[in-house]
């Protein structure tokens, strides 16, 4: 395609892989795929997210924007919102470093939001208040992922403002008992509080067997178990 620098593929069933595959090619300034079957925008790097700007894909069932490892203006992230990722399920940031208010444009669609080792634009880490408080504004959003972040036992509270989350990922932070307290009284199905400043670890209303014993207290060193209408045959004990 040398010389070509504009190519229009718009209405031809073209899926997630034949996207990709187009917007890498060198040469091309633009490509146009409206109305085709698009399901995801993916970059991993400044490059590849400057490469996902070449398109225009409006008219596709897009579910998913996965922007990670990259520097993220405000103007980026409305590009992308306002250009095919009006109605996403899924948000994928890690590794990103951006401003949390962008995220108030998110659409009430979002179901699933990963926001794993993330900062902000002067590199600091975000605050939970502002996070728990923009989040919470989300009436979908069933499952967060917040994985090293630095958050300890006053942002739990704040995260505490989120109503629904079916699945919290709040491992390798700072939390410690008190914060883990807190989580339970959110009631979340599942909640992963794996690598964290705990000395207690509690089980409650779960069946349990030696496998699901032993992962529990794998690279953790804690000082107490509280078992709570817990299920289990008592020998497994014998492997603490």
């Amino acid at each position: 395609m040398e010389g070509l620098i504009r190519l229009d593929l718009s209405e031809n069933l073209i899926g997630d892989s034949g996207w990709e595959e187009m917007i890498q090619s060198k040469g091309l300034f633009r490509v146009m795929m409206q109305k085709n079957q698009i399901r995801s925008l993916r970059a991993e790097n400044a490059s590849e997210m400057k490469s996902l700007k070449r398109g225009e894909v409006q008219g596709n069932p897009i579910q998913g924007l996965f922007l990670r490892n990259v520097f993220l203006r405000d103007a980026d992230f409305l590009y992308f919102l306002k250009n095919g990722c009006q109605n996403i399920k899924t948000l994928d940031l890690s590794g990103s470093r951006f401003r949390l208010r962008m995220l108030k444009h998110l659409p009430e669609t979002v179901e699933e939001c990963s926001l794993n080792e993330v900062m902000d634009q002067e590199g600091s880490v975000l605050s939970m208040h502002e996070l728990g408080e923009i989040l919470s504004c989300l009436p979908n959003l069933k499952i967060l992922r917040l994985r090293r972040n630095q958050i300890e036992d006053g942002g739990v509270e704040h995260l505490a403002r989120i109503q629904g989350l079916v699945m919290l990922d709040l491992s390798e932070n700072h939390i410690t008992d008190v914060g883990a307290q807190r989580v339970d009284a959110m009631g979340i199905s599942e909640c992963n509080l794996a690598c964290n400043k705990l000395q207690t670890l509690s089980f409650f209303d779960e069946e349990l067997d030696e496998i699901v014993l032993s992962q529990a207290f794998q690279n953790e060193s804690y000082q107490k178990v509280l078992f709570s209408h817990a299920k289990f045959d008592p020998r497994i004990l014998r492997s603490l």
